[in-house]
């Protein structure tokens, strides 16, 4: 395959991050530029929810955002204690670089993100997460999960459909 060629469902994964990037393109340079933490530039390519056994739900979500340089996952978006997860990413990315640590966490420059988060909950109780895991991917694991989730789902659609028919 010739890099010119695109693999299955990464032309529709690229569309789908195309305004994203095209926001991430016209606020990066500027250098006084205010990242909004209540406010989170994204695309979603995968939100996907389904009911298993004993009434457990798996949930897979893939988005695309925009981030501060020093957010390590998604979980800086949290804002219980006073935005506790954000500050120690912060305060962790510069230490690891030993680096002075920025006036305003929210005021640094920014990166592109794919941001991966799944999870499993029993209905009813979802304080008990299980299985949860909430990380930044490489273009290349976020594009193999779109096109995992896309053959799914469409291996799902046409069941749906079939057994539309038979009915």
């Amino acid at each position: 395959m010739s890099s010119e060629e695109l693999r299955p469902y990464e032309k529709e994964f690229i569309d789908k991050t195309a305004k994203v990037l095209a926001k991430f393109k016209s606020i990066n340079d500027e250098k006084n530029y205010t990242y909004d933490p209540n406010h989170i530039d994204g695309a979603e390519l995968i939100n996907f929810r389904s009911v298993g056994d004993h009434m457990v739900e798996t949930t897979e979500i893939l988005n695309l955002i925009i981030a501060p340089i020093w957010a390590k996952n998604g979980e800086f978006t949290d804002m219980s204690n006073d935005w506790l997860i954000a500050k120690k990413q912060f305060e962790n990315y510069y230490a690891d670089k030993n680096q002075k640590l920025p006036n305003n966490k929210w005021c640094v420059p920014l990166k592109l993100a794919f941001n991966y988060c799944t999870y499993d909950y029993k209905i009813g109780s979802f304080e008990n997460l299980k299985n949860y895991k909430n990380n930044f991917l490489s273009y290349e694991s976020a594009l193999q999960k779109y096109q995992d989730y896309r053959r799914k789902y469409d291996k799902l659609m046409k069941i749906v459909k079939k057994s539309k028919k038979k009915n």
